[in-house]
């Protein structure tokens, strides 16, 4: 993960402008998730019911806090070239800050590369292009995936919050696309990265490919719906008049159970075992 991060998505020509846009307009996927980060509902499923708005927000994530406010901060302690950005942007009003990151996101979207370097027009958007720089290095150091994990307490073993970070934009799932992992391609099954890959994954993903629930905003409900659905059927299978009848009147299974030495089944023969004798053939 850290590799695609810093090695990556840091880097010209994948410098993310939507994610950057997003995350300083306070619109990116998820800030505006919903349960278990947070109340919005951007990503909320719901069909009969939302079982993921049930337990409601479990691990709040606050996404210009923790991706952009905190690992600045935690630069601003030893950078004073972040630190009088930071401040002047934290003692600004709610409204301000709305502005300058409004200007911002509209000015990246015409950004040049210098050197390797992102160089935005300029806008009336304040300190923001600094903040933005600044977090620009901290992911090309690495330091903004260790500060992202670091926000938990004891092992860091959650990369919730580094992956979520990745998510807001394009880079993460134009890679998924080129790896085939969507929905669309059948990905839960490619992860292994051959073929078959997992066959045994099919009956879920299977859902994701039937027309008309593709691009559903409810999708992943109706997987899980018709999953188990699909699941009770098998194992009712044993109990349903006709189904239960479909081996004995297509024995497809014949061609595959015989023999090791081609001999009936029944017969005993090639099995290695002695058959029972009947007490008329038993010798003294």
């Amino acid at each position: 993960m850290g590799q695609v991060l810093d090695g990556g998505l840091a880097r010209p020509p994948h410098v993310d402008l939507d994610q950057r846009r997003g995350r300083v307009r306070g619109t990116s996927e998820t800030a505006t998730y919903g349960p278990p980060y947070n109340n919005q509902n951007g990503s909320v499923q719901r069909l009969l019911f939302s079982p993921q708005t049930i337990p409601g927000v479990t691990q709040p994530v606050n996404a210009a806090q923790d991706f952009v406010l905190g690992p600045l901060a935690t630069l601003a302690a030893t950078d004073p070239g972040v630190a009088a950005p930071l401040a002047a942007y934290q003692a600004a009003p709610a409204a301000q800050q709305l502005k300058w990151a409004t200007a911002y996101g509209n000015a990246v979207t015409n950004v040049k590369f210098a050197d390797g370097s992102p160089v935005v027009p300029a806008a009336g958007d304040g300190p923001v292009p600094a903040l933005m720089a600044g977090e620009l290095a901290l992911a090309r150091s690495g330091a903004l995936d260790t500060d992202l994990l670091s926000q938990q307490p004891f092992y860091g073993t959650n990369f919730t919050k580094p992956l979520l970070f990745i998510e807001d934009g394009a880079y993460f799932s134009n890679k998924a696309t080129a790896l085939g992992l969507t929905g669309e391609q059948w990905g839960v099954m490619n992860e292994t990265g051959s073929y078959p890959g997992q066959p045994w994954l099919w009956l879920y993903t299977l859902w994701y490919q039937v027309p008309g629930w593709t691009n559903s905003d409810n999708i992943d409900m109706i997987a899980v719906y018709m999953t188990g659905a699909a699941t009770i059927l098998l194992l009712c299978v044993p109990f349903i008049p006709g189904l239960r009848d479909i081996p004995r009147l297509i024995p497809v299974h014949k061609l595959i159970w015989r023999n090791w030495d081609g001999t009936p089944p029944e017969s005993g023969a090639g099995t290695g075992q002695d058959s029972p004798q009947s007490p008329d053939h038993v010798t003294s």
